[in-house]
């Protein structure tokens, strides 16, 4: 829908559109909450599990 507003505008030529994202978040998944380091993961490290390391 963005595409073809953007094509239906003339502005094919002239524009760039960039998608990102942010890495996620923990519901608890893992025994943590949120993008921070919450116990028992004391240590200061955090594996990326799927959960938090899959971008779209």
């Amino acid at each position: 829908m963005l595409l073809k507003k953007v094509e239906d505008l003339g502005l094919t030529d002239d524009t760039a559109i960039i998608f990102t994202s942010d890495h996620g978040f923990y519901h608890g998944e893992h025994e943590l909450i949120g993008k921070s380091i919450i116990a028992p993961m004391a240590n200061g490290s955090c594996p990326l599990y799927e959960e938090i390391a899959h971008i779209p």
